[in-house]
């Protein structure tokens, strides 16, 4: 999922905007999502604009340039897209306008990623209704959500088709413990452009328009030791949550490049040279870096000195206690994770890294079996992995096992059911010494 976020009450103008009646206007974060297609291992459209119409009949187009995003790394999450203002008015209507170039990657029978295809859309413009909701002076955030389960076909000869579809709400900002759906934002590369204390302007590649990022003396800096250790050029990770006064407020900013031209390349492994790993191929879902030296999005990547390498997991949105896992590292680095890597020395086809992050990622399947409750209970998910399951083309690898722990986040759903069809997003790990050897640690359970 990503998200488009409208109006950050700042001090510094935005751009889209308009619309509404009576003189008010309020933040309205947009938050854009999919249901991913398992043999899709990478999909991006280019979003030209998303406007909200009124009952009234104005409009307030949100974006101010195209934006183009991948869907896969995104699935079952929430990503910022753009920040401006809306007027107050009575909001009926989004429509998304798309580009009529797309991309996809798939897997074939033996799990080798097919050369990405571009992908011609018949229908660019797609209106999705919001019903009728009240927008005044109070931020807001609009889910929109991409079906790419509904909206992509793939044929036996693995020819992609692509006919888009959508459904949104509109919701008031939650400004206590908020989700992905009221305000949060989770895990944003991007690259510093200016800093003037406590802000900072985040230059995001899958985004229509820089991000300002408010820090206070409550945001946790990782790898640095604050706001006047961070320079322009810099690559970094930010989570937060847009506030009551329409802000940006990051609770998280990490340090991933401090150099004057660093990358960071965010994607899936595909294939893996030695054991331990020496190195990977990895198809491309996101980049951030201050230089225009950059891999393409949905292509080839080959990652070095992944042996060498220091490894980590990105724990911040999972709970790990109580549970045995094995650790992550060169040795149990495994076909269909999602890996983040950083380098000094940007390529556009392969690089040396120092620093490998598994990421978070999302996995669909039909509930075998499970132990726990509702949300607020822990308990163990069995999911049987359909045949084209990205993971079962890549590792041959047929079930999951899922921890559902009491921070799980339900959306959506109420319960876990045999039977049902469920998608988690997680921290995934590959166990060879348990059965099924697959293990997710689950942030968010949804049903697909």
């Amino acid at each position: 999922m990503f998200g488009v976020l409208p109006g950050c009450h700042d001090g510094t103008p935005s751009g889209g905007g308009g619309g509404g009646k009576g003189g008010t206007s309020a933040s309205v974060l947009v938050n854009i999502g999919d249901s991913s297609v398992d043999r899709v291992v990478a999909l991006d459209l280019t979003i030209n604009q998303i406007a909200l119409t009124s009952s009234s009949g104005a409009s307030a187009n949100l974006l101010t340039t195209p934006a183009k995003v991948e869907f896969r790394h995104i699935a079952g999450s929430l990503q910022p897209l753009a920040t401006t203002t809306v007027g107050g008015d009575t909001y009926t209507t989004a429509t998304i306008t798309l580009d009529a170039t797309a991309h996809a990657t798939v897997l074939d029978a033996t799990g080798t990623p097919r050369p990405q295809q571009t992908v011609t859309l018949s229908t660019t413009s797609f209106p999705v209704t919001l019903g009728s909701v009240v927008v005044s002076s109070t931020p807001m955030v609009l889910n929109i959500e991409f079906n790419m389960a509904t909206s992509v076909n793939v044929d036996p000869s693995f020819n992609v088709t692509i006919s888009p579809s959508f459904a949104g709400a509109l919701n008031t900002v939650v400004t206590t413990n908020p989700q992905v759906e009221t305000g949060k934002f989770e895990d944003v590369d991007g690259t510093i452009t200016g800093i003037t204390s406590p802000h900072f302007t985040l230059a995001v590649a899958q985004a229509s328009n820089s991000l300002i990022i408010v820090t206070n003396t409550s945001t946790v800096f990782v790898g640095v030791a604050g706001l006047a250790g961070l320079a322009t050029s810099n690559v970094v990770e930010v989570t937060g949550a847009l506030q009551s006064n329409g802000s940006l407020l990051a609770t998280k900013v990490e340090a991933l490049d401090l150099t004057a031209g660093g990358l960071e390349v965010n994607g899936m492994v595909t294939s893996i040279t030695g054991a331990p790993a020496s190195s990977v191929q990895e198809i491309v879902h996101n980049e951030a870096t201050p230089t225009l030296t950059k891999p393409t999005i949905g292509g080839p990547f080959t990652v070095g000195g992944m042996a060498g390498a220091a490894y980590a997991e990105d724990t911040d949105e999972v709970d790990l206690t109580g549970l045995s896992l094995p650790t992550f590292d060169a040795t149990t680095l495994t076909k269909g994770q999602q890996i983040r890597v950083t380098t000094s020395t940007p390529s556009t086809t392969s690089i040396t890294t120092a620093h490998v992050m598994l990421q978070l990622q999302a996995v669909t399947g039909q509930v075998l079996s499970s132990t726990g409750g509702g949300p607020g209970t822990s308990g163990v998910i069995v999911l049987n992995l359909p045949s084209d399951s990205y993971l079962t083309l890549l590792t041959g690898e047929t079930q999951i096992t899922v921890f559902q722990q009491t921070s799980t986040q339900f959306v959506g759903i109420t319960t876990v059911s045999p039977g049902g069809n469920l998608r988690a997003r997680g921290l995934l790990l590959f166990n060879s010494g348990a059965t099924p050897h697959w293990q997710m640690v689950a942030s968010r359970l949804t049903a697909p």
